[in-house]
């Protein structure tokens, strides 16, 4: 009789497989609302990445103008 089991044992494993399924539903549930947000997330992040490249090259084109114009009042005072 050691490969039967009782009632009450079937029940337990029962309630044990179902508690299991309910968690893995749960898992697969925020699992769906991660995989959900992440394109938003990356695209706020490449977002975010361009906007700095683009301040980058505003701030070293500011600096050009500024040697530029430095350069160029140089080459007028030497010339006058």
């Amino acid at each position: 009789m050691d490969n039967f089991i009782t009632k009450s044992e079937y029940d337990n494993h029962a309630i044990k497989m179902s508690e299991k399924l309910d968690e893995l539903k749960n898992n697969i549930y925020e699992i769906k609302i991660l995989l959900a947000t992440m394109p938003k997330q990356i695209i706020d992040e490449c977002d975010s990445r361009y906007a700095s490249k683009i301040s980058e090259k505003v701030v070293y084109s500011m600096v050009g103008l500024v040697l530029t114009a430095f350069m160029g009042s140089l080459i007028y005072l030497v010339i006058k």
